[in-house]
């Protein structure tokens, strides 16, 4: 999920913006230093492949298979990796996640996957049906574009841990990347604000985190406000006070 930074927050914000590399913005570069260098990534939800390509072109990954269920994406993908495949450091594959490796084509097990800008329901459906065929990489890399609560709860149970929580801030919209490995990494979700915030991330401290935190307090509190079901807004106000206890 993305969230507008604040009119007062913005300039902060923006100000502390790290590079990019491999030619990518600075959301996908966020993404892709979390993959470990020198990998055999894929990248799921490819879309036209440009993770894949800055993966490749910052020496984050060796080879990247890039996947995606849209023939349309996937056609682009071929495109701008066209050279990476005939070098033998990309392959393109249609398909739904991991299921579009294990075909018999001996492809090499992935060992980081990456689903950026996927759902948190669909993502970990992706990863769910990937390790009942026996893909499980020791590094999976999300960004969300829903439900970082939920993989973070999710992704524990499946006996993944966290490793890396980040804000990026790319125009003028906060995003963030999680990354978990297996059985390595914070295990246990404490309390509320260890399920909404994250176990690493509520101990950070920066203008995106403050920007976040802001953005978070803003939206509950519209919610308490409106719910007209007892039970529902006390749990959403539980869920406000979590953060309200860290904006201080």
């Amino acid at each position: 999920m993305s969230w507008k930074i604040p009119v007062e927050y913005s300039a902060a914000v923006l100000s502390a913006v790290t590079p990019g590399i491999g030619g990518l913005g600075p959301r996908l570069s966020a993404v892709a230093r979390e993959v470990p260098e020198g990998s055999v990534a894929a990248d799921i939800g490819a879309d036209h492949g440009h993770l894949s390509l800055g993966l490749l072109a910052s020496g984050r990954a060796s080879f990247v298979h890039a996947i995606d269920a849209s023939k349309l994406a996937l056609a682009g993908a071929r495109q701008v990796l066209a050279s990476e495949v005939a070098r033998g450091r990309a392959a393109v594959h249609l398909g739904n996640g991991f299921e579009a490796l294990s075909r018999g084509n001996g492809d090499a097990s992935p060992e980081c996957a990456v689903l950026a800008g996927i759902g948190s329901t669909t993502a970990m459906g992706i990863v769910r049906r990937g390790l009942a065929l026996q893909h499980r990489p020791p590094r999976i890399v999300f960004q969300p574009s829903a439900g970082e609560h939920a993989v973070r709860r999710d992704m524990l149970e499946l006996g993944y841990g966290i490793v890396s929580e980040t804000l990026v801030a790319e125009g003028q919209r906060l995003f963030m990347v999680q990354s978990f490995e297996d059985g390595r990494g914070v295990t246990e979700l404490k309390d509320l604000a260890d399920l909404y915030v994250g176990p690493l991330l509520r101990k950070s401290s920066s203008p995106a985190m403050s920007a976040w935190l802001a953005v978070q307090a803003s939206w509950l509190r519209r919610i308490v406000d409106r719910s007209r079901d007892e039970t529902a807004r006390e749990q959403w106000r539980s869920r406000l006070m979590s953060i309200e206890a860290l904006e201080g």
